[in-house]
């Protein structure tokens, strides 16, 4: 979730830099601002919404005028509970959607997989993350050979260059 949110602010970043890109960390704070403000395809809110009970109040709002009644009075009690229920609400709705977009993204997912079975004897690669310095390498190695099927996803594999490594059990 952390590298989404990461790789979301770089593109919006990337758009307001100068051609040097050595003033990013003076947008920084107008870019988070309007990530924060905006609402999010699956959860149908905003990540201020969810925080703060409530949307902030905008440069242009303060320009146009805000709703805030002057004649207001403020009880922390009552706020405290309405702020509670107003939280309770928008995570009840956003528990909905996010179940709504799992089930949306997952039928995606399931038209596009490609069940494999693989045989004793099979030569494959295997997937790895590559290391926060090595983010560009190509995560494949081997070749392995398979030597047992565990299960219809589960395999025991065996490296064909390093007779050391004897097997290791991998989920496909």
């Amino acid at each position: 979730m952390v590298e989404r949110y990461n790789r979301t602010l770089q593109q919006i970043l990337s758009m307001f830099v100068n051609e040097n890109k050595d003033d990013w960390d003076s947008h920084l704070p107008y870019v988070t601002m309007a990530y924060r403000a905006c609402t999010h395809e699956s959860k149908k809110c905003s990540p201020n919404l969810l925080m703060l009970g409530r949307e902030i109040s905008l440069p242009i709002d303060i320009l146009i005028g805000s709703n805030y009644d002057e004649n207001f009075s403020f009880c922390p009690n009552l706020y405290i509970e309405w702020m509670r229920d107003a939280i309770q609400r928008a995570f009840d709705k956003v528990h909905e959607n996010l179940q709504s977009s799992f089930h949306r993204q997952k039928k995606y997912y399931d038209c596009k997989l490609k069940h494999r079975q693989f045989e004793i004897g099979n030569k494959v690669l295997r997937w790895y993350l590559p290391k926060a310095n090595k983010k560009l390498g190509l995560g494949w190695i081997g070749p392995h050979k398979i030597s047992r099927k565990l299960s219809d996803i589960t395999y025991e594999i065996e490296d064909c260059k390093n007779s050391k490594l004897k097997w290791s059990m991998w989920t496909i």
